[in-house]
């Protein structure tokens, strides 16, 4: 049996490990992995339809933690953190998750975009300033 292992992670293309397409998080990372792959060709977010169209978890496509964490608070933050390095803008778990699955115009996808950044740096603000609070 594996061991669980709190991890933020991310899914790449296996020829470039550096170009995150996904960032996750987890209390149990090789599980949450393989649940990814079982996904893949079933699953509705939208990394597992384009992991699907282009090639598959597993084969095409990899996984690698990005970091660690000890509690939710950490969690929370290093997830943001990373969600924020790799961009909200061309992430799968970003960008496509405001579009959904059905097209809309530029000009929409554009102001959900705005709205989503606009309320994840809400979230982050607020979380900053509780983490302030506590170490006070």
């Amino acid at each position: 049996m594996t061991q669980p292992m709190n991890a933020i992670y991310g899914i790449h293309h296996k020829d470039t490990p550096d170009d995150i397409l996904y960032v996750g998080s987890t209390k149990h990372f090789p599980k949450r992995r393989k649940q990814h792959i079982a996904q893949c060709c079933v699953g509705v977010q939208p990394i597992h339809r384009y992991t699907h169209a282009n090639g598959c978890l597993g084969k095409m496509f990899g996984f690698r933690v990005l970091d660690r964490f000890e509690d939710e608070d950490s969690r929370t933050l290093l997830e943001q953190k990373y969600i924020l390095k790799y961009g909200i803008d061309r992430l799968y778990n970003a960008v496509n998750a405001i579009a959904g699955p059905h097209p809309i115009s530029e000009t929409e996808l554009n102001e959900r975009r705005k709205r989503k950044r606009t309320k994840l740096f809400e979230m982050n603000s607020k979380f900053i300033q509780s983490l302030s609070r506590l170490q006070k």
